[in-house]
């Protein structure tokens, strides 16, 4: 549990003590707890004594007196919520509040992932398109080796020399006719005796 005391100045402004430990005093004198430089409020005002759940408040015989909910008290239990008029000119309210327990992380479960490895992408290699020149050419394929032909001899062509005679057959009953044979032209006076021939007729 959390106690607090608020307080509202004179001037309108406002201040928050907590009360903490077995007693807290407030009064003008700085030796207090609290101090409130008010001229109606005793060097020794009062005391807020830690008991059984919370705090009791008492006055310490001020001058202008301490008043719980409107009613002048010299001593009375505080239970939350109760207004204060200190003096003449201090207002005050006393309240309780629920210490708050930090609460306990909450475990979450992370699921380990694969690590993603990012392939970088490789420079790209300028394409470099080579220009056949016209007297660049591919190299032919050998061809396959075929099986040698055996050779084949050449037919004997006969040999030349004077046709031979064809005799013609007559059909049967016909008379046979004489071939003639080749004349041979007489040769020339010229061919035999390299002059003109004379002739003998004696």
């Amino acid at each position: 549990m959390k106690f607090v005391l608020s307080l509202v100045l004179p001037e309108g402004a406002t201040v928050e003590h907590p009360l903490e430990g077995a007693s807290v005093t407030l009064g003008r004198a700085a030796t207090n707890d609290i101090v409130l430089k008010v001229p109606e409020v005793s060097s020794r005002h009062l005391e807020f004594v830690a008991a059984e759940g919370g705090y009791r408040v008492k006055d310490l015989g001020s001058t202008n007196g301490t008043r719980v909910n409107g009613s002048r008290i010299t001593e009375c239990p505080l239970l939350g919520g109760e207004t204060f008029l200190i003096g003449e000119r201090v207002k005050g309210a006393f309240r309780v509040e629920s210490a708050e327990e930090p609460q306990a992380p909450v475990a979450v479960a992370v699921v380990a992932r694969p690590a993603v490895k990012i392939a970088k992408p490789e420079p790209s290699t300028p394409t470099v398109v080579l220009k056949k020149s016209p007297a660049a050419v591919a190299p032919a394929k050998p061809a396959a080796a075929s099986p040698a032909k055996p050779a084949v001899p050449a037919a004997a062509s006969p040999a030349k020399g004077p046709l031979p005679v064809v005799r013609k057959l007559a059909p049967p009953g016909a008379p046979a006719k004489p071939i003639a044979a080749p004349v041979k032209p007489n040769p020339s006076p010229d061919e035999e005796g390299g002059g003109p021939k004379k002739l003998n007729f004696g």
